[in-house]
């Protein structure tokens, strides 16, 4: 399970969202995907149903949205942008 961390602040821009680690001054800015990605993995913390969900909304392969979200989860946790929640 992962969450955002008290030190990440997030906000929508359009359908983009930036988040900013306040420690670091660190930022990354989404796409509409990746936000989406971002909102739903915040809400369930699960990076299954987030594949689950997301493979019902857009026209892609669960293994496509898997294979990106695990990309996007490594870069973010890279940066201290999500940390791994205790379940």
């Amino acid at each position: 399970m992962y969450k955002i961390p008290q030190t990440s602040v997030n906000q929508k821009v359009g359908d983009e969202l930036v988040i900013l680690d306040l420690d670091s001054g660190k930022y990354f800015g989404l796409d509409e995907v990746g936000a989406r990605m971002v909102d739903l993995l915040a809400e369930h913390g699960e990076p299954e149903k987030v594949v689950q969900i997301m493979a019902e909304e857009y026209d892609a392969s669960a293994q496509q949205i898997e294979g990106d979200l695990d990309n996007l989860i490594t870069e973010l946790l890279k940066n201290n942008l999500i940390v791994e929640a205790e379940s």
